[in-house]
């Protein structure tokens, strides 16, 4: 009789590899870009067959998309989900402004921005990789949005200010501090993406709550 075969360990298996499989495809495409990741390459690297590799994936395109979900998981991961454990919301939107920047001085991935790079590579490029990329960017300016309105609320923030504008500023600071510490190895350009984002919340901050920023 042969031996039963053990499924679940079986399934386990397969989800571990598709896991490193993909924690290394966000690390390489964070440097290089999604055109770039192969399955040869990803199977070299991680000393598993093509053939290995492209089992958990139906093309070159699904590959992409599941790279950019887990990149997206990360960052939220990294920084919506402990913002979002902050308190009032004000220390919520410094938190998810802070550790945006603190995750891109990090350097866990090698291109430190994922985002950007891809970004960058297919903003132009209609299809549904773009639209997936665009899906996670729309997503995070939603929670940056979600943070605002939950200090304006509480008065902690003034209420004519524009949210929308802000996460642009915002956005635009990062993507100049991780190309300046990419360009220059100068991690310092991170201290300077944080000054310019207290410079631009503390004119719009109550008095009284001043106190949340930095914290």
């Amino acid at each position: 009789m042969a031996a039963p075969v053990d499924l679940d360990g079986r399934r386990v298996r397969g989800a571990r590899t598709r896991s490193l499989i993909l924690a290394r495809a966000v690390d390489i495409a964070s440097v290089e870009g999604l055109d770039h990741l192969s399955l040869g390459r990803l199977g070299a690297d991680l000393q598993i067959s093509k053939s290995g590799v492209s089992g958990h994936f139906a093309s070159r395109e699904s590959l992409q998309l599941a790279v950019i979900r887990v990149a997206a998981a990360l960052y939220s991961e990294r920084v919506a989900v402990p913002a979002a454990s902050a308190g009032s919301g004000l220390a919520q939107l410094w938190r998810l402004c802070d550790g945006w920047i603190e995750f891109m001085r990090s350097g866990e991935l090698s291109g430190r921005s994922f985002f950007l790079t891809a970004l960058v590579e297919y903003d132009a490029r209609p299809g549904v990789v773009r639209d997936e990329l665009l899906r996670h960017r729309l997503r995070w300016e939603r929670l940056f949005g979600h943070f605002w309105r939950s200090a304006v609320r509480q008065g902690q923030m003034v209420s004519d200010a524009d949210a929308h504008q802000l996460f642009f500023e915002v956005g635009a600071l990062v993507s100049a501090a991780t190309m300046e510490a990419q360009l220059r190895d100068d991690p310092a350009a991170f201290d300077r993406a944080r000054n310019g984002v207290l410079h631009r919340l503390r004119p719009l901050t109550a008095d009284a709550f001043a106190v949340l920023l930095e914290k």
